[in-house]
């Protein structure tokens, strides 16, 4: 049973943490699917105001994650660098 406790964690959804403005903070589990996932939700809220969503930092321990995310032009994402 702890096992399965354990593990309820790791399928969870990203939760966004913070907005502010065109700055979007998401906590999620340490999997390429939970990333995926928080890139996703990111692009859908950016959409919203004809924006992208840009990857501007994140952080890891063994099991989550905190990224950021910028909602930007398009012309603006493409001259970013992170």
């Amino acid at each position: 049973m702890t096992a399965l406790l354990a593990c309820a964690g790791c399928s969870a959804p990203p939760l966004l943490v913070a907005q502010e403005t065109n700055y979007l903070t998401y906590e999620h589990a340490f999997t390429e699917a939970a990333a995926a996932d928080a890139r996703k939700d990111a692009g859908k809220l950016c959409a919203r105001t004809k924006l992208v969503a840009v990857r501007t930092s994140g952080a890891c321990t063994l099991t989550r994650c905190t990224t950021h995310f910028q909602c930007m032009s398009k012309e603006d994402a493409g001259k970013y660098r992170q």
